[in-house]
C-alpha cells in the first residue's frame, strides 16, 4: 500500500488562497474548520480541507458566498466575528453604520438581523465569550453600543466624550466588562451592568495619538493583562492589577515598531508572546516577545500589502499555525516555525567594548569545525585580532581553546541563550593606552599665554616629535580651522571724486583700516555693517597722492584724533571733515 508520507510532501513556504478582492477582516470558526473572510467587496464562507486519501493536496474551499443577487451598503463590510456559541451565526459590520447578523446554515435569506442603531461607520464587534446573545459595536460616532438578539428593541449605550472608538473587546472571564480603544489614545473600562459616566471603571492614557486595536490576554493565569497598539508605532502591555484604579498606569512592556500598528493579538499557549500587523508600510507580521521586545521573534513575509485580519488555528495544539488575510487579496496560511524569519539566528555571536580602564574586551563564540586529519570534532577557530601601534605589535595572550571552558560541546549554536555560552569565560584584554606618551604630551603642551595660532603650532611640534602624527594633524586642523587669516588686498581705486568717497571704500570693503589701533583685535576683518571707533589715525603723505595715497606705514607716527562712528554704507550721510592735522597740499587736494 502506498504510505501517506510517500505520496505527500510539505508544501515549501505558506499555503495561498487568492480572492482577488481586498480583504478587511477575517475570523474563525469556533470548531477551526471554516474561516469568515469580509471587506467592500467580498463575504464568503472559506474552509480548510486537510490532506487525506481524498484529498491529495491541502486547500481552502469557499463554501458560502454572500455577495450573490441584488446587493446594497449591507454587504460591505470592515469587520465579521463568529458567534462562539451559536455557531450558525457570524455578525458583520458595514460600511455604513449597519450590524448585520448572518446565518450561515441558511441557503436564502441569509440576513438573520440588521441592526441600524449607529450613526457612523461602525469598526470592530464583539460577541460574549460565554453567552452569544450579547453583541458590542464600536462606531466613529463615539459610542459603544450592547445589542441583545433576544429583544432587539434594547441596545445600551456607552459614550466616549465625543472620541471615536477603534476597537471595543469582551474580557474574557468577567463577562460584565469590556474595553474600549478609543481615538483619543486612551482605553477604557466599561461595567455593562452601569450607564452613564458610573460605567467607566478604569481609563489609562496608553498612546499618543490614535490606539487602533486591544486585546486581552486568553489565559486566565493573565487574565490581567491587555495589549494595546497604536498609530505611535508601539505596542504596549498593561497590568490592571499592578495599581488601583485611581492612580496613573505605566505600561509593563513596550514593544517599538517600525509603523502604525493596525492589529494585535496574543500568541495561545505562549504567555509572553503575541502578534501584530502593520496599517502602513509593512507588510509583514511579526510576532513578538515581551521578554525581548526589541526584536521579533519571528516575521512572516509573504503578502505584498499590509495583513488586516490574524487568527490562529485552534485545532493546531502549539499554536504554530496562523492565518491572515490581507488588502492584496490573499489568504495565507502560515506555519510560524517553518515560514517565520526567526532573527535571532541572524545576529552577530560577537561583541567588543571598551573597559573603563582604556582596555578593549571581546567576546565571540568559536566556530566547531571536523577536522581533515581525524573524524572527531575539534575547534580550529583561532584568534585574528592583531594591534599595531608605534611601540610594537600586541599579539594576542591567549588562543581560542583557552578563551571558553573545555566542556563547551562542539556543535554551532545560534541561539542568543546565555547558556550556551561558558559560565565564567576568560576574555583577554588588550593594553590600547600608553600612559608614558600621555604624560609626556601633557607636560610638553602649552594652552594659554600666547596666541591661538602660536599654541597650534608649538603643541603640533610637540607631537610630532612624540612620535603621535595623528594627534600633530588634529593640532593642524584646529589651526586651519579656528586661525584664518586674511591677506591684505590692495585695491586699486580708479577715479574717486572726493577724499571721503576712497576713504568709504577702503574702510568698509576692505579686510583693514585706516587707523593705527592699540589692540590686536582692530587688525580683523571688518563687516559693512559693523560699527567701528578710531582712536587715532595714520598722518598722510602729501608726496604719495594718487593710487597709493591711503597705504600705510608701520613707521609712521599716527596724530591724535577725535573718536568717530562709520556705520553701514547704506545709511552713510555726509559727514564734516574731522579736525585731522593736515598741511596745505592736502586741503587744496579735498
Amino acid at each position: 500500500s502506498l504510505s501517506v508520507s510517500s505520496a505527500y510532501s510539505a508544501p515549501t513556504g505558506p499555503h495561498t488562497y487568492s480572492v482577488d478582492k481586498a480583504i478587511s477582516a477575517i475570523d474563525g470558526s469556533p470548531d477551526g474548520k471554516q474561516l469568515a473572510v469580509v471587506g467592500r467587496d467580498i463575504l464568503q464562507i472559506m474552509e480548510w480541507k486537510e490532506y487525506s486519501y481524498e484529498n491529495r493536496k491541502e486547500h481552502w474551499d469557499m463554501v458560502k458566498n454572500f455577495r450573490v443577487g441584488r446587493l446594497n451598503l449591507n454587504y460591505s463590510s470592515v469587520d465579521v466575528k463568529w458567534n462562539p456559541t451559536m455557531p450558525q451565526f457570524i455578525g458583520t459590520a458595514a460600511t455604513n453604520g449597519a450590524i448585520i447578523i448572518w446565518n450561515v446554515n441558511r441557503d436564502a435569506k441569509k440576513q438573520e438581523r440588521v441592526i441600524k442603531e449607529h450613526m457612523r461607520t461602525v469598526n470592530r464587534i464583539c460577541w460574549q465569550k460565554k453567552d452569544g446573545n450579547l453583541l458590542l459595536s464600536a462606531s466613529q460616532d463615539g459610542t459603544v453600543r450592547l445589542f441583545d438578539l433576544r429583544d432587539p428593541s434594547v441596545a445600551q449605550s456607552f459614550s466616549t466624550s465625543n472620541s471615536e472608538v477603534r476597537d471595543v473587546q469582551f474580557h474574557p472571564y468577567f463577562s460584565n466588562y469590556f474595553a474600549s480603544a478609543n481615538d483619543n489614545g486612551t482605553i477604557q473600562l466599561w461595567d455593562i451592568r452601569k450607564t452613564g459616566k458610573d460605567a467607566i471603571r478604569r481609563a489609562i492614557t496608553a498612546h499618543q495619538g490614535l490606539l487602533l486595536a486591544i486585546d486581552w490576554h486568553p489565559s486566565e493565569n493573565y487574565k490581567h493583562l491587555i495589549a494595546s497598539a497604536g498609530r505611535d508605532r508601539l505596542v504596549k502591555v498593561w497590568d490592571l492589577d499592578s495599581s488601583d484604579p485611581g492612580t496613573s498606569l505605566q505600561a509593563s512592556h513596550i514593544i517599538q515598531t517600525i509603523a502604525s500598528v493596525g492589529r494585535v493579538k496574543w500568541r495561545p499557549n505562549f504567555p509572553s508572546q503575541l502578534c501584530s500587523t502593520h496599517s502602513v508600510v509593512d507588510s509583514r507580521i511579526h510576532v513578538w516577545d515581551t521578554k525581548h521586545p526589541n526584536i521579533p521573534v519571528y516575521s512572516l513575509s509573504s503578502h505584498t500589502n499590509v495583513a488586516t485580519g490574524i487568527v490562529f488555528d485552534t485545532n493546531d495544539p502549539q499554536s504554530n499555525t496562523i492565518i491572515s488575510g490581507s488588502k492584496d487579496g490573499t489568504i495565507k496560511r502560515f506555519k510560524i516555525k517553518t515560514d517565520g524569519y526567526k532573527h535571532f539566528d541572524h545576529i552577530p555571536n560577537s561583541a567588543l567594548d571598551w573597559l573603563p580602564s582604556n582596555k578593549l574586551s571581546f567576546a565571540y563564540e568559536p566556530i566547531v569545525r571536523p577536522s581533515k586529519k581525524n573524524s572527531t570534532w575539534m575547534s580550529t577557530s583561532t584568534s585574528a585580532l592583531n594591534f599595531e601601534t608605534r611601540a610594537g605589535q600586541f599579539d594576542p595572550v591567549q588562543t581560542s581553546q583557552e578563551l571558553f571552558s573545555p566542556s563547551l560541546k562542539p556543535g554551532k549554536n545560534r541561539s542568543l541563550n546565555t547558556t550556551s555560552l561558558p559560565k565564567t569565560p576568560q576574555v583577554p584584554f588588550y593594553d590600547m593606552f600608553n600612559s608614558s606618551v600621555f604624560i609626556s604630551l601633557a607636560k610638553g603642551y602649552k594652552l594659554a599665554g600666547a596666541t591661538l595660532k602660536e599654541l597650534c603650532e608649538y603643541n603640533f611640534l610637540i607631537a610630532t616629535s612624540a612620535e603621535q602624527k595623528e594627534i600633530a594633524q588634529v593640532w593642524d586642523i584646529i589651526k586651519l580651522l579656528f586661525c584664518v587669516e586674511t591677506k591684505k588686498k590692495e585695491k586699486k581705486r580708479k577715479t574717486s571724486n572726493t577724499f571721503w568717497d576712497a576713504y568709504y571704500d577702503i574702510i568698509l570693503d576692505e579686510p583693514f583700516s585706516v587707523g593705527a589701533f592699540d589692540e590686536p583685535e582692530a587688525n580683523s576683518v571688518l563687516s559693512s555693517d559693523a560699527e567701528l571707533e578710531y582712536e587715532s589715525v595714520v598722518p598722510i603723505n602729501p608726496d604719495a597722492l594718487g593710487e597709493s595715497i591711503f597705504e600705510q606705514t608701520a613707521n609712521q607716527k599716527p596724530y591724535f584724533a577725535p573718536k568717530m562712528k562709520i556705520q553701514s554704507k547704506d545709511e552713510m550721510k555726509p559727514l564734516k571733515i574731522p579736525d585731522f592735522q593736515f598741511d596745505g597740499i592736502l586741503r587744496e587736494t579735498l
